[in-house]
């Protein structure tokens, strides 16, 4: 009984730091560069590069 409170206590505390640290936010220069990467798939994105690609030409 007693390694279940000192489990429980380690467990609820974890949980409680978890939650705490999960509302730190990044800051104003990690979020406004400008290679950020495209995580959600919008296109609207300035540092993909496109291309085309001849199919005919192989190496």
């Amino acid at each position: 009984m007693s390694n279940a409170l000192i489990f429980g206590g380690m467990a609820a505390i974890s949980l409680f730091v978890f939650f705490n640290l999960g509302k730190i936010k990044a800051s104003k220069n990690q979020t406004n560069r400008n290679n950020r990467i495209n995580r959600f798939g919008n296109n609207n994105s300035n540092n993909i590069i496109d291309a085309e690609v001849d199919k005919d030409d192989k190496n």
